[in-house]
């Protein structure tokens, strides 16, 4: 949290962080201490200017093709299984909709890891933070017993293990992962004891279930790219300097550190995702809370009991995905 933490502080500090990191900056700024989004990372290229067009991944809930009988309504005390604890936030971004929906009913300390866990049944949610008790249900039902990401499910791919092992009945995932599982395991799942499912399934909002194709309308959000954030405070003019220095020219895949050398005598830089071909300028609002979108922010308020005014849009059409962002802090004064 550092890195946001000092952006909040220090009209003259930059940095790159994720779209999970920017929910968290947002929610602790100030109307007088506030982030602001500069530019955003463009991982193929062909991203407009319009940041809902910015799409690092999309969530979806993965079943088996035979599991007819599960809806999304339908989910109290079913197994479920997820990447992992520490990635980016994706077991909150994947399952904000639930607490949105009233499905999920925060706990007394409004702790999101203790309301999913008691809303499902025996999970698996790797951590190798310290932040998930052993004994409880979101780690019951990860292989070998070991809620780490020693255990065969931690990741996207592992999460997908864990549905077709039959440890769990929703897989929560990337649709990149599901497509890719899809494509290499082929139409047809052996599943542990013998049967055999065929195909993978995505639930839908209005209880029905889709192939992957459909991904479009039945999804359970998605996650901007990482964004280049500087301190609300910082003047317009500063900011499209900033702006136009980073942005021109265009980064790519071979070029993911930023040299700025020739605007200090010291010299400095600002890493990039290595999947990032170049940065987009935000123009327009620079709200942290417009280019995260109003979906995002209001399921992530309810999973935190946040009181949230953003009125929910309509899932968009999504583009592109992205590796993990590296965090380097760089001062306003080394650019100018």
């Amino acid at each position: 949290e550092a890195c946001w933490h000092r952006v909040l502080a220090d009209t003259n500090t930059i940095t790159v962080i994720s779209a999970p990191e920017l929910y968290n900056a947002l929610r602790a700024g100030t109307e007088e201490n506030f982030v602001q989004v500069a530019l955003a990372e463009d991982y193929d290229g062909s991203a407009s200017l319009s940041p809902g067009s910015l799409i690092h991944d999309v969530w979806v809930g993965v079943v088996l093709g035979g599991r007819s009988d599960l809806r999304v309504d339908k989910l109290k005390d079913k197994r479920i299984c997820l990447p992992g604890y520490d990635e980016a936030g994706s077991w909150e971004t994947a399952l904000g909709y639930f607490a949105w929906r009233g499905w999920l009913k925060p706990s007394d300390r409004c702790d999101p890891l203790l309301t999913v866990t008691r809303y499902f049944g025996d999970s698996c949610l790797p951590d190798d933070s310290g932040a998930v008790p052993d004994n409880w249900r979101i780690c019951a039902a990860c292989s070998r017993g070991l809620c780490s990401s020693e255990t065969e499910y931690a990741g996207q791919r592992g999460a997908l293990k864990c549905l077709l092992s039959g440890a769990g009945d929703v897989a929560f995932v990337h649709l990149k992962a599901a497509n890719g599982a899809a494509n290499d395991w082929g139409g047809s799942y052996q599943i542990e004891g013998g049967s055999s499912e065929t195909g993978l399934k995505l639930l839908c909002r209005d209880n029905s279930q889709t192939t992957l194709d459909g991904w479009a309308e039945c999804n359970f959000g998605t996650a901007r790219t990482a964004a280049l954030i500087c301190n609300g405070q910082m003047s317009a003019a500063d900011v499209s300097v900033l702006q136009r220095e980073l942005s021109n020219p265009p980064i790519n895949a071979q070029q993911i550190i930023f040299d700025t050398s020739k605007y200090s005598r010291s010299e400095k830089r600002v890493i990039f995702s290595s999947e990032t071909e170049k940065l987009v300028v935000m123009q327009g609002s620079r709200d942290a809370g417009v280019y995260l979108g109003a979906e995002y922010v209001a399921h992530k308020d309810a999973l935190h009991c946040v009181s949230s005014s953003s009125a929910v849009v309509a899932p968009p059409i999504f583009g592109s995905f992205s590796a993990s962002v590296f965090l380097v802090f760089l001062t306003i004064a080394d650019i100018l």
